[in-house]
């Protein structure tokens, strides 16, 4: 789900690029397209920005609750977050890794990737920060 149309574009090129069939890209609000998804039907959920752009508690909560739901038990899910380290602009959520350890209990998830803190520049010299980590549902 991504919810800037360009970004799904050029998702959806690489995705035909690569003839990834199994793979759905929809455009859209995340907590809106995820809740029109059944239960226990996804093998996996790939977060690579939709948590950090849920500036709200409530809505940080209300996602973790939806992917936990729609993923199948053995699911896996993989996140990168901006840290609270992250200088990116005020719109997007940053935390810190016990705030994401709230959302995602591993009392629900085991650890296939422990959760850890990953730093890159880009190509203009900016250092981002990021907690990443890919889990399995519990069931």
């Amino acid at each position: 789900i991504e919810k800037d149309p360009e970004q799904a574009s050029v998702i959806q090129k690489r995705k035909n690029e690569l003839e990834l069939t199994n793979i759905e890209i929809v455009e859209g609000n995340v907590l809106y397209e995820l809740s029109k998804v059944d239960d226990g039907t996804v093998d996996g959920i790939m977060d690579t920005g939709m948590s950090h752009c849920l500036t709200e508690e409530s809505q940080r909560k209300q996602f973790a609750n939806l992917v936990y739901s729609k993923l199948k038990p053995g699911g896996l899910y993989s996140i990168t977050h901006f840290s609270d380290k992250e200088i990116l602009s005020k719109e997007h959520y940053k935390t810190s890794l016990e705030g994401l350890k709230e959302l995602f209990p591993m009392s629900n998830w085991e650890s296939i990737m422990p959760w850890q803190e990953a730093s890159w520049k880009r190509a203009d010299g900016q250092e981002h920060h990021a907690y990443k980590a890919v889990l399995r549902k519990k069931g």
